[in-house]
């Protein structure tokens, strides 16, 4: 493998972390009144970031610098959701299924 290959081993790592440690923490706080979409939405996305992770282990390449830019795309946007539990906006979403807005 070459070092271009392991920058972007290592991008996409990093990338795949930040997308699942946040799905994770989401996916946690959710309830049976969350809605199925939104429920299904975090686990793909949690899937998808877990099997980035394992891509060059288990496949034995490197991913392309595509795939890297759609995994930096998922982590900015599970890093940057704005809809914390903490928030008032997704722990009444979460428990009642409806937005208190």
């Amino acid at each position: 493998m070459s070092t271009w290959d392991m920058v972007l081993i290592g991008a996409n790592s990093l990338f795949a972390l930040g997308t699942l440690w946040p799905v994770l923490c989401a996916t946690n706080n959710m309830t049976r009144r969350t809605p199925f979409s939104l429920r299904t939405a975090f686990i793909s996305m949690g899937i998808g970031a877990f099997a980035a992770l394992l891509t060059p282990f288990y496949l034995d390449r490197a991913p392309t610098a595509a795939e890297v830019l759609l995994c930096a795309g998922m982590a900015t946007l599970a890093i940057a959701d704005r809809r914390r539990a903490s928030r008032k906006w997704l722990a009444g979403h979460l428990v009642t299924g409806k937005s208190k807005r």
